[in-house]
C-alpha cells in the first residue's frame, strides 16, 4: 500500500471500539482498614449510552461519538465524520469483528482502511484499555441521570491528553514496526532531499529513484541493511568532500 502525496499528508494507526456506560454503578476493588467492608451507594439501573472511539498510539490524537445504539448505520455515520478529522490523513482503523462492523453495505471514506483483529482477541486491541482507564474513573460513583453520567464521561475524556492515550495503547506490536516504517520513508526521503538541493554530488535518475523505492519493499533485515550502507556512503563522501 502506498501513499497517494496528491491526497494525503500523513498517515496513522487508529484503535476503534465502543463501550456501553450504565447507570448501573460501576464496581470495583477498594483498600479498606482490616476487618471494614467498603459502603457504596449502589443503584440497579439499565440504562446506558454508547461510546464511540478510536485511539492513535503514535500521536495521542482521539476522537469520540456518542450514540443511544450501534448498529450498521451508526458505524458507516461514524467512520464519515472520523475521515473528516485531519481529511488528509490516511488512517488505518484498526477494529474487531462486532457485527455491526461489517462492510459489505456501507461506504467506506477513501481515507480510512479497516484492519481487523483476529476474532476472539480483545487483547489487541488497546481501545480496550481506554475504556477500562475511564470507567475506573468513573466507578463506585452514583449518577441521578443518564446527563449526569453524560457530564461525567465528558470531564473524563477531558482528562485524556495525548500522553495519556499513547501510554495506554502504544503496543509496541503495532508501533514498532509502523515508526520503523515512518523512518525508513523519512531516510529515502532525506537522501534524494540531499540530492536535489546539492548536498551531494550523486546522480540520482528515475532509474536511481526507483531502485530508492523498491528498498522500501523489501523485509526489515535487508531494508536495514542497505539503508545503513547508503548512510555510510553517504557519510563518508561528506566527510571526504569536507576535508578535499
Amino acid at each position: 500500500m502506498r501513499l497517494n502525496k496528491d491526497k494525503y499528508d500523513s498517515i496513522d494507526i487508529m484503535f476503534q471500539d465502543e463501550a456501553r456506560f450504565r447507570l448501573m454503578t460501576h464496581q470495583k476493588r477498594t483498600l479498606t482498614a482490616r476487618g471494614v467492608q467498603a459502603k457504596v451507594h449502589y443503584q440497579h439501573s439499565y440504562k446506558y449510552v454508547w461510546l464511540w472511539g478510536s485511539f492513535s498510539p503514535i500521536t495521542g490524537h482521539a476522537f469520540y461519538w456518542e450514540t443511544p445504539i450501534v448498529n450498521n448505520a451508526i458505524f458507516e455515520s461514524y467512520l464519515k465524520e472520523l475521515s473528516q478529522q485531519n481529511p488528509r490523513e490516511y488512517k488505518i482503523l484498526v477494529i474487531d469483528n462486532a457485527g455491526f462492523h461489517a462492510c459489505k453495505n456501507i461506504e467506506i471514506p477513501e481515507n480510512i482502511y479497516l484492519l481487523n483483529i483476529p476474532p476472539y482477541s480483545p487483547e489487541l486491541n488497546p481501545a480496550e484499555k481506554v475504556w477500562q482507564w475511564m470507567k475506573d474513573r468513573i466507578a463506585m460513583k452514583f449518577f441521578e441521570s443518564i446527563e449526569d453520567l453524560q457530564n461525567r464521561i465528558t470531564e473524563t475524556i477531558q482528562l485524556m491528553d495525548a500522553k495519556i492515550i499513547k501510554s495506554i495503547t502504544g503496543y509496541e506490536l503495532y508501533t514498532k514496526p509502523f515508526i520503523e516504517k515512518i523512518q525508513i520513508r523519512n531516510c529515502i526521503t532525506l537522501v534524494v532531499g540531499d540530492y536535489l538541493i546539492g548536498k551531494t554530488n550523486l546522480l540520482l535518475d528515475k532509474d536511481a529513484v526507483d531502485r530508492l523505492v523498491r528498498i522500501s519493499e523489501l523485509n526489515e533485515d535487508n531494508k536495514t541493511f542497505i539503508l545503513n550502507m547508503i548512510d555510510m556512503a553517504l557519510r563518508d563522501f561528506k566527510t571526504k568532500k569536507a576535508y578535499a
